[in-house]
């Protein structure tokens, strides 16, 4: 047995830099110039396929590849419409969790909602996306990305962004409160 985490790293390391990671990588990129690509054909359609699957893209990590084209879109146009879609996620978690919460009557099982998000965080991501809203720096979602949304020459941007957050919020949470089912007390 002594032996066995030695062996481990001496198959894994060769697999994972061979195969697993070349693959991970074409799929990134593949994600990354996807995302380019339907966002210069409709910001809406994007924001609304990103907004609902943003979170299962971090899930695996392949959100990686996408992370220098958010920076270069701060650096050359100064600000990332992309970004600020992408935390609607955030909100959209939040909404979800909360709804899951008040339908639970055990303790346990309230701490665990996370579900029902998907179509509250496509629908504020395409309503974002519409808006024309953009982050004015690089950074995280949910609650304090709204610093980021503040912006000297467009005092609205942040309206949109709180809006879109109330609607990230809302519909996951009642999606969630009245498709989840409620537990034995």
């Amino acid at each position: 047995m002594m032996f066995v985490p030695f062996l481990t790293l001496i198959i894994v390391i060769p697999v994972t830099f061979l195969a697993i990671g070349p693959v991970m990588n074409g799929l990134s990129n593949a994600l990354a110039g996807g995302t380019q690509a339907l966002w210069g054909f409709s910001p809406v359609i994007a924001g609304v396929i990103m907004g609902a699957f943003w979170q299962v893209i971090v899930i695996f990590g392949l959100h990686y590849a996408s992370i220098p084209i958010l920076i270069n879109n701060i650096a050359t146009l100064g600000t990332d419409p992309v970004n600020a879609v992408l935390g609607m996620t955030v909100m959209a978690l939040a909404g979800s969790g909360f709804g899951y919460a008040l339908k639970q009557k055990k303790k346990e099982a309230k701490a665990e909602g996370l579900s029902c998000a998907f179509v509250g965080g496509g629908i504020a991501g395409g309503f974002l996306a519409a808006s024309g809203a953009a982050m004015q720096g690089f950074g995280n979602g949910g609650i304090f990305q709204t610093f980021m949304m503040i912006s000297p020459t467009d005092p609205i941007n942040v309206v949109w962004f709180g809006m879109s957050s109330a609607v990230a919020f809302a519909v996951s949470g009642v999606l969630c409160f009245f498709v989840t089912k409620a537990d034995e007390a």
